[in-house]
């Protein structure tokens, strides 16, 4: 699944709450979590708050210092309005192109946060006590271990692909930039934001894949016997964004 797209051509991004409210190292309630929906490939950043300024400025960090920007950005944790708001603030001070996608895909979001939140509360001692271990039992982690999914390790997947990846990219946005209507491209200062066509044909999502014995898509995962009960990534967050 999602073998026919690019290495980041569609991220998502949520807001976690790890550990019910508890500070990580005293400082940080919130996880930013992205994903890359081929590779798979996991990127952490620490979040103080959620306030919405403080959002812009470490989502914009996020995007600045990507080898390529993301086709598409989609998120379950924010709604569409809450994420053009942010990518707005972020364009209006970087010349930046920013897709925003239909978000198709709520199962295959959930799978890869409820992975990591396994990951994380496997050794919540530590995590809770210094971020960097949130960093290595997660991210770290999770991208040098075998993906069942996509038949790799994220880490691969992901960086084997940079040489070259930057010219389709651009391709593929001129290409999307060309057939979208002008109601679906919205310019920004020196940026712009750009939607996904709502009639656009829906990504295959992916089938629940975490039960409660904490299994998930990896190479050193056991099948769960009982389908889990359907959940949503809000389920798992606290959604609420401060002005």
């Amino acid at each position: 699944i999602y073998r026919d797209i690019l290495p980041l051509e569609r991220v998502h991004l949520e807001i976690l709450l790890p550990f019910d409210g508890e500070l990580i190292g005293g400082k940080y309630s919130h996880i930013l979590y992205f994903r890359d929906y081929q590779s798979r490939y996991v990127w952490l950043k620490p979040l103080k708050n959620i306030k919405f300024r403080n959002l812009v400025s470490t989502i914009g960090n996020f995007l600045l210092n990507m080898p390529q920007l993301p086709l598409f950005l989609e998120s379950s944790s924010l709604d569409r309005q809450d994420l053009f708001d942010i990518c707005e603030a972020i364009c209006r001070r970087y010349p930046l192109k920013v897709g925003l996608g239909n978000n198709h895909s709520a199962q295959f979001q959930l799978n890869g946060v409820e992975k990591l939140k396994h990951l994380l509360n496997q050794n919540i001692t530590q995590c809770m006590n210094d971020w960097n271990m949130c960093v290595f039992h997660g991210s770290y982690t999770y991208n040098r271990t075998q993906n069942v999914k996509s038949d790799g390790l994220p880490l691969n997947m992901l960086w084997d692909a940079v040489p070259g990846l930057g010219k389709s990219l651009k391709a593929k946005q001129d290409q999307i930039l060309s057939d979208y209507s002008s109601h679906s491209v919205v310019q920004i200062g020196r940026g712009l934001i750009y939607l996904e066509d709502e009639n656009a044909t829906p990504m295959e999502d992916e089938e629940g894949e975490f039960g409660k014995n904490g299994h998930s898509g990896d190479a050193n995962s056991k099948p769960h016997k009982k389908t889990p009960k359907r959940r949503r990534v809000q389920d798992t967050i606290d959604p609420k964004i401060k002005s």
